[in-house]
């Protein structure tokens, strides 16, 4: 988390009186709070909405004018996007669709109540654990490590981007009761992705339209093979189900699962001697690969590099086997690697991947080894 980019959101309640929020920045000139902190019903609308970014300097930490609540989550989502235009020099977060698990350690920041000192409400550090969600809820609980033991010290905190890593996964919302103020609840960003209004918000693709054209490329690759749908259908317990039900059954497994599933069978056949067949599971994980990959990441990646001010877009990735996949996402196509050089290189590389560099020294976080510099890359 780059806590330089908190915002501070003051959101007027009457002449001279008004709410404290929290907010961080995840577009350009778009920034992720809580819906119940900027439109709460006491709010006097003769007012407008301001905020600052808390740990700049000069011209950006003064209070700013809101230009409009850009969107806002009503009673199916805690959370609000704000349009508020800032300096090109600001950066902003990766909101991601990954979903909150047991094992998650996440961070942030807030301005809760707590921090209060001398009238100044400063930002309080915030950390602990994930707890993971159903499809079906509308959020999920976070742990708090070195918790307020009030609930409504937690006030102000609303708003607060949760990062795992590099990523914001949640905003949050609430301080459930009966915890002793030592949990948060938060709204998922996956939710959020998966809303239309809120994609065209951030101006992202239309994810159904991509989703059907790979579903229409996956029902190709099976039906060349049978021995690979039938093997397929048979991991899946799906028996002689529809070709669509496979196709839904490999599209909604998580991204780690897919992968494995994909090359334990695709062992199996090569051990078998039916090169073909494993040639077809192949082609069938490198379409498949850039759609179940992190939604947000390609998406974020994708509107940077069409801004043409950027000379190096940073990849939030690992290895230069991830930056492919991502790149491919971005590109809309399949994934296309190049054959490992020796026997010990086991992560390859995208034949496409020319402008996939080290990160100039110093300049990007410890866990990201990978940028683009968009004038070597087709665009």
């Amino acid at each position: 988390m780059d806590i330089n980019l908190l915002v501070e959101i003051y959101v007027p309640t009457g002449p001279g009186a008004g709410l404290i929020a929290t907010g961080y920045p995840i577009g350009k000139g778009i920034i992720l709070t809580a819906g119940h902190a900027v439109c709460p019903d006491n709010r006097d609308e003769n007012f407008p909405i301001e905020v600052r970014w808390y740990h700049k300097q000069g011209a950006l930490r003064e209070w700013r004018t809101v230009e409009s609540i850009l969107w806002y989550g009503g009673d199916d989502y805690d959370a609000a996007l704000l349009k508020c235009p800032f300096s090109e020099e600001t950066d902003w977060g990766v909101i991601s669709d990954a979903r909150p698990t047991s094992r998650d350690h996440w961070t942030s920041e807030g301005f809760a109540r707590a921090g209060v000192r001398d009238d100044d409400r400063r930002p309080v550090g915030l950390s602990g654990e994930t707890f993971p969600m159903a499809d079906s809820a509308q959020a999920f609980e976070l742990g708090v490590n070195y918790a307020t033991d009030i609930e409504e010290n937690w006030q102000g905190a609303s708003g607060s981007p949760v990062f795992v890593g590099r990523k914001i996964i949640g905003v949050v919302a609430t301080c459930p009761p009966n915890f002793n103020a030592t949990r948060l609840r938060a709204t998922p960003a996956w939710k959020l992705l998966q809303n239309t209004d809120f994609r065209s918000k951030l101006v992202y693709d239309a994810r159904k339209e991509i989703l059907e054209r790979v579903r229409n490329e996956i029902v190709d690759a099976l039906s060349s093979s049978v021995m690979t749908n039938d093997t397929l259908n048979e991991q899946f317990g799906l028996g002689n189900a529809a070709p669509t039900a496979l196709v839904d059954a490999l599209l909604s497994l998580r991204f780690d699962k897919l992968v494995e599933l994909i090359t334990r069978t695709h062992r199996a056949f090569c051990d078998n001697g039916k090169a073909t067949d494993a040639k077809v599971l192949s082609d069938l994980l490198n379409v498949v690969l850039p759609v179940v990959f992190d939604d947000g990441i390609i998406e974020d990646v994708r509107s940077r590099r069409t801004d043409t001010r950027a000379v190096i877009v940073s990849l939030p990735a690992a290895t230069a086997t991830a930056a492919e996949i991502i790149m491919a996402g971005v590109d809309r196509r399949a994934t296309k690697f190049q054959m490992p050089s020796s026997t010990e290189e086991y992560l390859p590389r995208g034949e496409l991947n020319c402008g996939i560099q080290t990160p100039p020294e110093g300049g990007m976080d410890a866990d990201i080894n990978s940028c683009i510099n968009i004038r070597t890359i087709c665009l």
